[in-house]
């Protein structure tokens, strides 16, 4: 029988989480350059992150320990078998990196064997990833999936442009940006000099730019 993919690990996680009333987002990319999350879980103020994969190693330990939330987990499955070299790893996880770990069954019982501890220390950082999430994480793309569809800071700065672009058709770059702020961008200058020339090349499907005179004007296809 072949080891389930980290699609179909992740989806008995979220469920597991939701029938405890945990809201769940999934491929959470917070900063615009970072990684991704499998799985961001919110109660009330509190952040769980957790990490699927399909094998218990450093590399996934580490991939956990790189967020700084009230919880973090690892969830891979559970193992056929005890072995000392297993036992050895999850004892790293949940003492040097404090991490939960999450074993998954074959018949998708999920069994927290080591619960996360509450890193209080990581608040302001939890608040930082809750204030980042949106409704688009929840659908737009399956946690544990590579291809492509994800919600990202970038594509959250492009939304926020076409909308404005809908109610405001012909308003300049400064228009925009002094309407949004700098959105995901360093600052308003990268901010409107990126986007003027994303929306001239790979932005160029929905936007059409007028150059009869200056400013540019930019509006809806």
């Amino acid at each position: 029988m072949s080891v389930a993919s980290e699609v179909d690990l992740a989806a008995q996680v979220i469920a597991w989480l939701e029938e405890q009333h945990w809201d769940v987002y999934q491929e959470v990319q917070v900063h615009a350059y970072g990684g991704r999350a499998d799985i961001v879980a919110t109660s009330g103020f509190l952040v769980w992150v957790i990490e699927v994969k399909k094998t218990l190693n450093l590399g996934l330990m580490g991939q956990a320990n790189h967020w700084h939330s009230h919880f973090r987990s690892i969830a891979v499955p559970a193992a056929k078998r005890h072995s000392q070299n297993r036992a050895t790893a999850i004892h790293i996880a949940h003492k040097f990196y404090n991490l939960g770990v999450i074993e998954i069954q074959k018949d998708g019982y999920i069994r927290e064997t080591h619960p996360a501890p509450l890193m209080r220390e990581y608040h302001r950082f939890s608040k930082r990833i809750s204030d980042s999430l949106v409704p688009e994480h929840k659908t737009a793309a399956r946690a544990g999936s590579r291809g492509g569809g994800f919600h990202t800071p970038y594509r959250a700065t492009v939304n926020a442009v076409r909308h404005y672009l809908r109610d405001h058709p012909g308003a300049t770059i400064k228009e925009i940006f002094d309407a949004l702020g700098k959105m995901h961008y360093a600052s308003m200058k990268s901010a409107r000099a990126t986007m003027r020339l994303n929306i001239e090349t790979i932005e160029s499907d929905w936007c059409r730019v007028d150059k009869s005179e200056k400013p540019w004007r930019y509006y809806l296809r």
